[in-house]
């Protein structure tokens, strides 16, 4: 991934505010193929698989 910070819902995953997270996720479509989203409806999301890393945040 880019890793550059993410300011959104993970799909599947409880954030401690605290903690700065490294996460393996997976992309996923939000409006089904052939569709028009909402306006303010994000084209994907992300789902959480697992945690990489966990550290106190800055």
């Amino acid at each position: 991934m880019n890793r550059a910070p993410y300011r959104s819902e993970i799909v599947g995953f409880e954030r401690r505010h605290e903690l700065d997270y490294r996460w393996r996720v997976e992309r996923f479509e939000m409006v089904p193929e052939g569709t028009t989203g909402a306006p303010r409806v994000p084209a994907y999301g992300y789902r959480w698989i697992e945690t990489l890393a966990a550290a106190p945040g800055t």
